[in-house]
């Protein structure tokens, strides 16, 4: 995603045509992030919607990121 991350796959959830999906995100910078959930929709135009835990990570600190897309798992 960002040198300034690292952004892990967690969990994959697929039910009724659509696919969660949790990552685990860790600042791994020297400096604040902020994140936005537009940062993560894909070209691809099936996302259905994104969820972050914690905006603001300082350096070392983790969040939850939740992505749900229609469609089948790839």
């Amino acid at each position: 995603l960002w040198i300034e991350a690292r952004f892990s796959l967690v969990r994959q959830y697929e039910g009724r045509g659509l696919v969660g999906e949790k990552y685990l995100l860790e600042n791994i910078s020297n400096a604040l992030m902020v994140l936005a959930e537009q940062e993560f929709d894909r070209e691809s135009g099936n996302v259905a919607g994104i969820a972050i835990e914690r905006h603001n990570l300082r350096p070392g600190e983790t969040t939850s990121v939740y992505v749900i897309r229609r469609g089948v798992a790839p």
